[in-house]
């Protein structure tokens, strides 16, 4: 999960800021002042945080473990067998 720090400065990142200056007073503002911190925080929700599992994923979807709905999901087949009672196979219709 990330840190109060890493979202404000996704933010700022996310609306364009790269003046260092401006990141510095930003990040100092909001290690004094916890209402401004809640308001940056806060504003971070606009930017799409990263999936922390989102290597994982790939890697199932790759594997064929986790499908995508625009994929065709594979086929599954079993493999029909004769039932068996007390040794003896069955005819479809002794059953």
């Amino acid at each position: 999960m990330a840190t109060d720090r890493e979202k404000i400065a996704s933010w700022l990142a996310h609306i364009g800021e790269t003046d260092p200056a401006t990141i510095a007073e930003v990040m100092e503002h909001c290690r004094t002042d916890k209402q401004a911190r809640a308001y940056y925080v806060g504003r971070s929700a606009e930017v799409q945080q990263p999936n922390p599992f989102a290597d994982r994923v790939e890697k199932a979807r790759q594997g064929g473990i986790i499908q995508d709905s625009k994929r065709k999901p594979k086929e599954l087949t079993i493999p029909r067998t004769e039932p068996v009672v007390c040794g003896k196979k069955l005819a479809s219709g002794d059953i």
